[in-house]
């Protein structure tokens, strides 16, 4: 009896032991794939040349961002769909550690899209998110190039946290509630961080430089030919008729919104999940982010935009 209970007992050991030696296993696969991306992110940085003609599409999450990719690729090309996905021909520049792209490669002008924010000092990245990735963006840097065309597109605050709060439960599987997402924006304690730091930091650097075009997403909404023109000039695109005629055609958001999968680059991550398709571009609509806030969130919101932006 007491031979059983002992052998019992080391079998629980075993297990226990190995069950132990599997997650030690795990974290230290985890470790090694971050500090691989680490560095290959640090090597990006350091290789990466600008060109005086690159173009940057900037923005917080969730602003038109692939909305503007659609508008400058059909501007500064052909304008052909014959693309799997719109970062093949305008690429997400902070991932290019995941897709290992060639950007040297790319012909001129180039155009990248980004969520980077301008230059920032490791201390504040660190206090405004996780480790991780403050280290990630330490690696692969700050918007903090001189040369260029920098597009910086604003939406209304509230529609960007209700369109977060959407991809983040059709997309990233979030099962938490609209007000714990909701503390967690103001917070700053989701991915890119403060979106009033950012915002901020984008109108700072506007102010100093002439090659930063800040660009309202209402306004590309309200008056979308005359917002093509805007950026044509801004950029030095010369813009012909032909030209300005296809891009009214194609970079709308009803064209765009039939070829989903063109503009999803987690589609297939979806489908894999069983995770909702086909949402990743929204109607664009405006107002709808103080619609799903109640009085008191509205009002915590307003009252952070006024201590950030002085307003």
């Amino acid at each position: 009896m007491q031979s059983k209970s002992i052998n019992i007992g080391w079998r629980r050991f075993a297990a226990n032991s190995l069950t132990w030696l599997a997650k030690s296993m795990q974290l230290l696969s985890l470790f090694f794939q971050i500090t691989c991306i680490l560095v290959k992110s640090a090597s990006f940085r350091l290789r990466f040349q600008p060109r005086v003609d690159d173009i940057f599409i900037v923005s917080y999450p969730r602003s038109g961002t692939t909305w503007l990719q659609m508008i400058l690729y059909q501007l500064t090309t052909a304008g052909s769909m014959d693309f799997a996905h719109i970062s093949e021909v305008v690429p997400f520049f902070e991932r290019q550690v995941f897709s290992n792209q060639d950007f040297e490669r790319m012909q001129s002008p180039r155009v990248f899209k980004t969520h980077l924010i301008w230059r920032q000092s490791l201390w504040a990245t660190l206090t405004q998110r996780r480790v991780f990735h403050a280290l990630w963006r330490f690696c692969v840097g700050n918007l903090n190039h001189t040369s260029g065309k920098y597009i910086y597109i604003i939406r209304d605050g509230k529609d960007v946290l209700n369109s977060y709060w959407n991809f983040h439960v059709s997309h990233l599987n979030y099962k938490r509630s609209f007000d714990r997402f909701f503390q967690e924006f103001m917070a700053g304690k989701v991915q890119y961080a403060s979106w009033f730091a950012h915002v901020k930091a984008a109108r700072v650097r506007a102010a100093t430089h002439d090659n930063v075009l800040i660009l309202q997403f209402e306004d590309l909404h309200a008056d979308f030919s005359g917002s093509i023109r805007t950026i044509a000039n801004f950029c030095g695109i010369e813009l012909s008729p032909e030209t300005y005629q296809r891009t009214l055609d194609r970079a709308n958001l009803h064209f765009m919104k039939e070829s989903e999968d063109k503009f999803d680059h987690i589609t297939a991550f979806c489908l894999e999940k069983g995770l909702t398709r086909g949402k990743f571009i929204n109607a664009g609509r405006i107002g709808a982010g103080a619609q799903i806030m109640n009085v008191e969130q509205q009002g915590e919101f307003d009252r952070m935009q006024a201590i950030v932006f002085g307003s």
